[in-house]
């Protein structure tokens, strides 16, 4: 018996109705995405930044505009397809799946905000919100095993933590490259 059967984990439930392959695809991909993105905001911030708040506004710049790209592109994507489907239900439809690349900035700059009213100092709060995107980065492998309606397995937990590791060299790349 392979050592990555698909055992279910207890405690994580798979969704009621499956999203179609399509969606569960395009939002686990929003999701990776925006988590690596928002990381790589977050770790070259200075000191000054988080002080006097701007760095508030570049992790929610930079998963606002993440966002639109990726909706941008999802939506310029589908049109390339054979089914061209426009008006708001295509909208929608696009927007929904697009939303985990916006979601992944909420938390790491309401964090922020307790550097900027200094509740807390900037050393733990940054590696806390840095640590809870590696782990969201970490569980991707649940994230889609749920979306597609199946219980999550030791599998998708294994696979998560190379997702952890390959976005960390990811964001590595980036901040090295770019700042």
């Amino acid at each position: 018996m392979p050592i990555l059967r698909r055992t279910p984990l207890r405690g994580i439930p798979s969704r009621r109705s499956p999203l179609p392959a399509e969606s569960a695809a395009s939002r686990t991909t929003a999701y990776v995405y925006g988590n690596v993105i928002v990381l790589a905001a977050l770790v070259p911030l200075s000191e000054d930044e988080l002080l006097a708040g701007t760095a508030i506004l570049i992790v929610l710049g930079t998963a606002l505009s993440t966002f639109l790209a990726h909706l941008f592109a999802a939506a310029v994507g589908a049109g390339m397809g054979e089914e061209q489907s426009s008006g708001w239900k295509s909208v929608r439809h696009h927007v929904r799946n697009a939303v985990p690349v916006l979601t992944a900035g909420f938390v790491p700059a309401a964090l922020l905000v307790l550097v900027w009213l200094e509740l807390a100092s900037s050393t733990p709060v940054v590696i806390a919100a840095e640590v809870l995107l590696v782990l969201r980065i970490g569980s991707t492998g649940m994230v889609a095993t749920r979306l597609r309606g199946e219980p999550s397995s030791l599998r998708s937990l294994l696979i998560g933590v190379a997702f952890s590791l390959v976005g960390a060299a990811v964001v590595a790349i980036k901040v090295v490259l770019t700042h």
